[in-house]
């Protein structure tokens, strides 16, 4: 993941001249487009500093640094079930809605991600 934002910021400070060891999307590199490297760079920072708390603003998802990865936890009669890890936070928060969904009929608490408007 750390690699991913060195990669990101080596290519808003060198452009297309910057000899990467991991490729970008056209995607990715539209999104970077215009955006300064202290931006970059302050987005790096937030998502470092999310992940050595390892909180997620979702109910049941914890980041796992020895996994590097997010670990999705309910509980279920009373004992705690882990659902797994995934790569991206939002993919284990529905993962957390689906099981909530299964097990206890409902969601529990909160709106399911799937109902959170995504915002791009």
């Amino acid at each position: 993941m750390y690699r991913c934002y060195a990669v990101r910021i080596a290519y808003v400070l060198l452009g297309e001249s910057a000899q990467l060891n991991l490729g970008l999307s056209e995607e990715q590199k539209k999104a970077l487009a215009g955006k300064a490297a202290e931006e970059v760079i302050a987005g790096f920072q937030r998502e470092k500093a999310k992940h050595a708390r390892g909180s997620s603003s979702f109910r049941g998802v914890n980041w796992d640094k020895k996994a590097g990865m997010w670990a999705v936890f309910i509980k279920e009669g009373g004992k705690t079930k882990r659902l797994g890890f995934f790569n991206d936070e939002l993919q284990a928060a529905r993962a957390y809605d689906a099981a909530a969904i299964r097990i206890h009929g409902r969601w529990d608490g909160q709106p399911p991600v799937s109902r959170i408007p995504v915002v791009s």
